[in-house]
């Protein structure tokens, strides 16, 4: 397995605070995937993308992004050729937040994970409603192990079954819900630790975790966004 990872530097044209970054974000590569037929042809349609972006860093204690102001941010593909389109059209894109100055590519081979925490909150839709501490564990757990079942499926065209559930310890990070806007309503998302089973199956589901994010909106919302050791 392997993933493909942009590093972009952008310098921020506006005051944004931090609840708006990942919608802002979002904009910024919707309007780039727009310079291209195919990748225009993503954007709409239905079903995983399998691409994530991580928020803006270094991170503003005081919760605002200031103009002027040059920040950094990541996006994770497995596919080779949509970080290759993204390199070449995100400097092209106008928008009015984002002024990209430059970007970096890099490629991984799956490596055996630890543990996966997300830098970005998670976000799962249970019963028809966001999953919030308190809420069952059980339906959390496996909820993540079922849709990163599903991405792998999605993109490799086979199942694949661990024999035990990948995840052998699972922490909430916060003390409370995590709220921010997109699309004029609040999601509700957690930050998670995941301490990852041993076997091959599951070290393969950790790797999926790390390319396309962690349950739902990952490339949408910017949601699931995880580091890994």
């Amino acid at each position: 397995m392997q993933l493909y990872e942009l590093t972009i530097t952008t310098l921020i044209q506006s005051n944004l605070h931090f609840t708006q970054i990942n919608e802002k974000l979002s904009q910024l590569i919707n309007g780039a995937m727009h310079l291209d037929r195919e990748t225009a042809q993503m954007h709409v349609q239905s079903g995983y993308k399998h691409y994530c972006y991580g928020n803006l860093y270094p991170i503003e204690k005081d919760k605002q992004y200031k103009a002027d102001k040059v920040y950094l941010f990541k996006i994770r593909t497995l596919e080779n050729s949509f970080a290759d389109k993204m390199y070449k059209q995100l400097p092209n894109t106008n928008n009015t937040n984002f002024k990209v100055l430059a970007i970096e590519k890099k490629q991984y081979t799956q490596k055996h994970i630890t543990t996966l925490e997300t830098l970005t909150p998670a976000l799962a839709t249970i019963d028809n409603k966001h999953w919030v501490s308190g809420d069952s564990f059980m339906q959390l757990q496996d909820r993540i192990q079922s849709n990163l079942e599903k991405k792998y499926k999605a993109f490799y065209g086979e199942e694949l079954k661990p024999e035990q559930c990948f995840i052998k310890h699972l922490e909430i990070l916060n003390h409370k819900p995590i709220c921010f806007k997109y699309k004029n309503t609040s999601l509700i998302g957690n930050k998670l630790r995941i301490h990852v089973s041993e076997d091959p199956a599951s070290q393969k589901l950790a790797f999926m975790a790390l390319a396309v994010g962690l349950l739902e909106k990952n490339s949408s919302a910017g949601l699931g966004f995880c580091s890994a050791k």
